[in-house]
């Protein structure tokens, strides 16, 4: 039985520990909100919430600032989009049909993952661009 990853020790000041303190009030200037890329920040500090913290840090060179400014921004779109509801839209398969793919695939090197998604967007298989990219509340 294989036991929760676990984040290696950091220091207090550690970017990481910083924007994790913020996290309780990104959530709340968020109406609540807390899930990014369909794992739930959690403040207490599992090892998931900090590695999605550790991703908008790296997108902003360890600016703190920048990343809980960017972290927030995220959450609130995310809260007004609700984009776990969009997983059981259907859509035109006339408009979108082969445009993208989503495989699994087993034996990625480096991956811990017995089997890991892949997607694929085939935007040279576009055959109308009004139809397939003109509606933006598809």
């Amino acid at each position: 039985m294989s036991s929760a990853p676990q984040w290696p020790a950091i220091a207090e000041d550690h970017p990481l520990n910083q924007l994790l303190k913020a996290l309780p009030a990104l959530i709340k200037a968020a109406g609540g909100y807390s899930e990014v890329y369909g794992v739930t920040l959690d403040p207490s500090g599992p090892f998931h919430t900090k590695l999605i913290l550790q991703k908008f840090l790296r997108a902003n060179a360890n600016d703190v600032d920048k990343a809980k400014a960017q972290l927030g921004k995220t959450l609130a779109w995310r809260s007004s989009f609700k984009p776990l509801e969009t997983l059981d839209e259907k859509f035109s398969k006339e408009i979108f049909g082969g445009l993208g793919y989503v495989i699994e695939i087993e034996g990625v090197p480096g991956s811990q993952n017995k089997k890991d998604v892949v997607t694929f967007n085939i935007y040279g298989a576009v055959k109308d661009n009004k139809a397939t990219f003109g509606n933006l509340d598809q």
